[in-house]
């Protein structure tokens, strides 16, 4: 007896082509508040990040931020981030609590 199994896949993803506009990546002049204002604490933030030399992993495991997140965040393309994750990776990173 011969079983045959035949799997089925989303267009596109064995080669085949796709039938659907992707939304455009986001450049920086339509990524809405992302924080490129020098000074603030998502700038601060996002440049202590790219200076970091640690991995996504470690950052995650002390602030909660998932790799996927601290991705994003670090090349830009979250429009409007939380800011309570900004803070609580801002705090990680300076290593001292937020000072209003």
């Amino acid at each position: 007896m011969q079983v045959v199994l035949h799997i089925l896949a989303p267009a596109g993803y064995l080669g085949g082509p796709l039938n659907h506009n992707p939304a455009p990546a986001m450049s920086r002049k339509n990524k809405g508040s992302t924080g490129s204002t020098p000074g603030t604490l998502l700038t601060r933030t996002r440049d202590m990040l790219v200076a970091c030399p640690e991995d996504y992993l470690t950052i995650n495991k002390a602030t909660g931020c998932s790799p996927w997140w601290l991705s994003n965040f670090k090349r830009g393309l979250l429009p409007d981030p939380s800011v309570n994750r900004v803070q609580k990776l801002y705090e990680y990173l300076s290593g001292q609590p937020l000072q209003l």
